[in-house]
């Protein structure tokens, strides 16, 4: 499904040049041919969006995307999207614009916490605490100080018992899994600390990482981020701050370098017009164009827009 003299012919028939090579004898829902259509087959970062918001659909067809349906299913996937189109909830249009771009550059912000803040702590802690305030040094000295585990085992421990916690949450009945969610955080958080097999400190930076995550609005996103931060921990763990800093290095220039149905997939960048309904939420009244992002045939999205 798409928008006829909105949505760029070129890309509408790349996807569908992409559909009649699947060859399924069953289509149950339309994420099911989502690996048959994407470019990087093997990359963690999701690169079309699976929704069942009515208004989300609405929105993205009227920039020029194509939508995928499957009867008896009431999800939709959207592509092309960017890299940045994970970030954005139709809730941010429902609120103040200053507010929503707000929480746009806090879903970003805690997109790099979730990516970052565990190995970044292995790597100060573990390597280069020289670079931290003589108080802090001390202070994390004094949480580990009986502790038998390694700082980088203490955080996957807790990461660990995040991923089981939320699968739990996930899995059971709405009542029992908020329960078990709550009563198992705090009977797990206080046992292994009183155990001295993980620190105050570790704990709190499990916490804080898995609640970074859970902010972004996007399921696929929100997965992505909590597994990559994996390859992070390897070059942390071996190489310290340095690693750490090559690591995020080298995930910045392999997003850059994505494509989604031949147009980038890190989309746009700083410089670009494009940024004000992407990183940030402009006014409506602004929005005047519609986003390049999937290279729409109409440009104009208004013909009167308020000065």
């Amino acid at each position: 499904m798409y928008m006829n003299g909105i949505a760029n012919p070129h890309v509408i028939r790349t996807i569908e040049q992409r559909m009649n090579k699947i060859d399924l004898d069953n289509v149950e829902a339309p994420g099911f041919i989502q690996e048959y259509v994407q470019e990087s087959r093997f990359s963690l970062f999701p690169q079309t969006m699976v929704t069942e918001r009515v208004d989300r659909t609405r929105a993205y067809l009227m920039e020029g995307k194509a939508a995928i349906l499957a009867e008896g299913s009431p999800e939709v996937t959207i592509m092309p999207v960017s890299f940045w189109a994970f970030f954005q909830s139709p809730d941010d249009y429902q609120i103040n614009w200053l507010i929503g771009s707000a929480y746009r550059l806090l879903r970003i912000f805690c997109f790099i916490v979730g990516l970052g803040l565990p190995w970044l702590y292995v790597s100060l802690v573990s390597f280069q605490n020289y670079v931290l305030p003589l108080n802090v040094v001390l202070t994390f000295q004094g949480a580990l100080k009986y502790i038998a585990l390694q700082p980088a085992a203490e955080v996957i421990i807790m990461l660990f018992a995040l991923e089981i916690l939320r699968e739990a949450t996930v899995r059971l009945a709405y009542q029992i899994g908020q329960a078990i969610g709550v009563v198992g955080g705090i009977v797990i958080g206080t046992a292994v600390v009183q155990s001295n097999l993980v620190s105050n400190t570790a704990v709190i930076v499990a916490a804080i990482t898995g609640l970074a995550s859970f902010i972004i609005p996007t399921y696929e996103m929100s997965s992505s981020v909590r597994f990559t931060s994996y390859i992070i921990l390897l070059f942390s763990t071996i190489f310290g701050l340095v690693g750490f800093v090559f690591a995020f290095f080298c995930l910045a220039i392999y997003l850059c370098r994505m494509h989604t149905m031949g147009l980038p997939y890190f989309y746009p960048s700083m410089v670009d017009s494009d940024v004000k309904d992407t990183i940030f939420r402009a006014p409506t009244w602004r929005l005047r164009k519609l986003p390049k992002e999937a290279a729409p045939v109409k440009q104009q999205r208004v013909r009167n827009s308020r000065r």
